[in-house]
């Protein structure tokens, strides 16, 4: 996919594989110019306690118009590390994400 297809994903709804919308993709995370995460707002109880996490692009199964995705169940996204896009990152964060989607793999 083009930098463009994944930019025209911001504001899709996100469906984990088994049907449940997990929330809205907020934004693309680049790394050197290349896209990488997707940045996913949960839409929390009516916007109460909504938080942010990063979907790796390997990890979007499909994508229509307004909807993406994930190769993941609900339950299988629950304990993902959360993600503040306004605090910058250090890379054991990114390791520790990796990590866990990895971890994810093998159940």
């Amino acid at each position: 996919m083009s930098a463009s297809d994944y930019q025209a994903m911001v504001s899709s709804e996100v469906y984990s594989s088994d049907g449940s919308n997990v929330g809205h993709v907020s934004e693309i995370v680049d790394q050197d110019g290349t896209a990488v995460f997707l940045q996913v707002k949960d839409n929390g109880l009516f916007g109460i306690g909504a938080e942010s996490f990063l979907v790796p692009v390997d990890a979007i199964a499909s994508t229509e118009e307004g909807k993406v995705t994930v190769n993941r169940t609900a339950e299988d996204l629950v304990g993902i590390p959360a993600h503040d896009g306004h605090e910058p990152k250090s890379p054991s964060y990114f390791e520790s994400l990796y990590a866990w989607w990895w971890r994810a793999d093998a159940n």
